[in-house]
């Protein structure tokens, strides 16, 4: 593999944009580009730090000029037999809704030279194939076949006024795109999140006319496209393990419905959360089968299962209770020795210190996220590409867990905001982190800590604790629980003010019930007796008594 091509796949591996793998390089963005371009080489300093980051990259032999690395034009002849499929090309190139001279521009090459791909004369240069596999959303197994055709006869006719129409509604139907990740040649559920992330986030750009009702509709129509597919069907029916030919396809189509169900979690209506849990619950018995059955596929079916599994305990905490969700945690651990997937296994691991946690069993859950730590530190030690926001929240959860058994976990909660990058990349779909639970972390640590008033200073950050209104994305859960939170800290306050508690407290009470999340319900009930407690004779808190009725 050349030089550029493993500095490439390294900072893709661990998620980083140019801009951050410069700045952990501690050179400039040009400098950096160069390094992927092949123009130079690092530095042994910047060399030290990017292993730091990425793990060792080779660099052998002497920075060739552009001529002498790419040849006097930007494509090169075809070689060893490999041909440019310029269906595949044309057909992605139309579904981003790119024009040449657009297509030209993003790959950073001339229209002429688009135009000899197009036509089949030569394929890209491997610098100018990673840019349009980028562009394209399409892998280079996808564009490079390894053996020759016999003629491929280009025939692109310029393009009519309707076929521009038509590129134009396509690009609005996000419906569609999404479908398409079900006909892509399945590698893993992290491709499929990764596309899945990026064509909502192209998207949410758009921002066009009922956006929001459109983006629901088309996850809803995802999370049921398994059970109307033919062949996978009559699958989630019947009680026989798949055949190995139908588990591919079937594990295929459950990568892509599970993602649209993590994202549909994100939504503040009651009832998508429910569909979510029954999607998810419906995929479930068969990839259990599959586990159970296959020897060929029972590793991914696995993983999927975790996530079934992880996304179940995270809902039910709100559709259902503490206890279901507790077993569901730890159905999903379960499975962590045949998915041998480490992401997944922290994962499970923070979902079912949280769930003990919440449940008050504080021990439990101390013992439970403890088992993490050899695992951040296998990790750190052989450069294993895991999502920086993922060891983040790690090691966030251990700063809540230790405070709350009374344990110190700021160098934990510092090392949170340290891994926590600037800029948000992508990251696994199951994991819920980013600098507005870095605040309610905080805030956690500084409640257990007795520092009450520092509480409503780290979360004022992320929500006006006036109006409630969100400074940082956040999810209407996430809100809620900030806002419960703020109430706690107001009760444990040396100088109680009572009319300040009333005022988080009822926000807290109404969001839980406008939301149905049982937790965040209880959370508010604890904290209504806490303050009937305080102060019992007093009239505006018994007339709070109503809204604890539950709906």
């Amino acid at each position: 593999m050349a030089k550029w091509e493993q500095l490439i796949r390294a900072r893709e591996r661990m998620h980083l944009s140019q801009e951050e793998a410069a700045e952990r390089a501690g050179t400039g963005l040009s400098t950096y580009q160069r390094w992927e371009l092949g123009k130079s080489k690092p530095q042994p300093r910047n060399m030290r730090l990017l292993e730091e980051t990425f793990g060792e990259v080779h660099w052998e032999g002497d920075t060739t000029s552009d001529e002498q690395e790419y040849g006097t034009h930007t494509a090169y002849e075809e070689d060893e037999g490999r041909y440019l499929d310029v269906t595949v090309l044309e057909r992605a190139r139309l579904r981003k809704g790119f024009t040449l001279d657009k297509l030209a521009e993003v790959v950073e090459v001339g229209i002429s030279t688009v135009s000899r791909w197009r036509n089949g004369e030569c394929i890209p240069h491997p610098i100018h194939l990673h840019r349009l596999c980028e562009a394209l959303d399409v892998t280079q197994e996808e564009l490079l076949k390894d053996s020759a055709p016999v003629k491929q006869v280009p025939n692109f006719p310029v393009q009519p006024v309707a076929t521009l129409h038509l590129q134009a509604f396509l690009m609005r139907d996000l419906t569609m795109h999404l479908q398409s990740l079900t006909s892509l040649p399945y590698r893993s559920y992290q491709d499929i999140q990764s596309r899945m992330a990026r064509i909502l986030k192209d998207y949410d750009k758009m921002n066009t006319k009922n956006h929001h009702i459109n983006r629901r509709k088309a996850l809803l129509r995802l999370v049921a496209l398994p059970f109307v597919m033919p062949g996978i069907a009559a699958a989630f029916t019947s009680d026989e393990t798949p055949s190995a030919t139908l588990s591919k396809d079937l594990l295929a189509q459950c990568a892509v419905s599970i993602s649209a169900c993590w994202e549909l979690r994100r939504s503040n209506d009651h009832s998508d959360l429910l569909l979510a849990f029954e999607g998810v619950s419906s995929y479930l018995p068969v990839l259990q089968r599959i586990v159970k059955d296959s020897s060929e596929h029972r590793q991914e079916a696995a993983r999927l299962a975790m996530q079934c599994l992880l996304l179940k305990a995270r809902l039910a905490r709100h559709l259902e209770g503490i206890r279901e969700a507790l077993q569901y945690a730890q159905q999903a651990l379960s499975y962590h020795e045949v998915a041998r997937d480490i992401s997944l296994r922290l994962a499970a691991l923070e979902s079912l210190t949280l769930t003990y946690s919440y449940s008050k069993r504080y021990q439990q859950a101390l013992q439970t996220i403890e088992q993490a730590k050899p695992l951040l530190k296998f990790i750190e030690q052989k450069k294993i590409p895991v999502s920086l926001h993922l060891q983040a929240w790690i090691h966030g959860m251990l700063a809540c867990t230790l405070s709350r058994n009374g344990q110190d976990g700021s160098a934990h909660l510092g090392r949170a905001g340290i891994l926590l990058p600037e800029k948000e990349n992508e990251y696994p779909a199951y994991v819920v982190y980013g600098k507005n639970i870095l605040l309610l972390d905080t805030a956690i640590v500084y409640l257990h800590q007795g520092e009450s008033a520092k509480v409503e200073e780290a979360l004022s950050k992320g929500i006006d604790p006036e109006t409630f209104a969100l400074k940082l994305p956040w999810s209407e859960s996430g809100r809620i629980e900030a806002i419960n939170t703020m109430t706690m800290a107001s009760l444990k306050a040396k100088d109680k003010d009572m009319e300040k508690t009333i005022h988080f407290w009822q926000a807290g009470i109404e969001g839980a019930k406008a939301l149905q999340s049982e937790q965040r319900f209880n959370e508010a009930l604890t904290a209504y007796e806490i303050m009937a407690y305080i102060w019992p004779d007093e009239p505006r808190i018994t007339e709070l008594r109503d809204l604890t009725q539950h709906w």
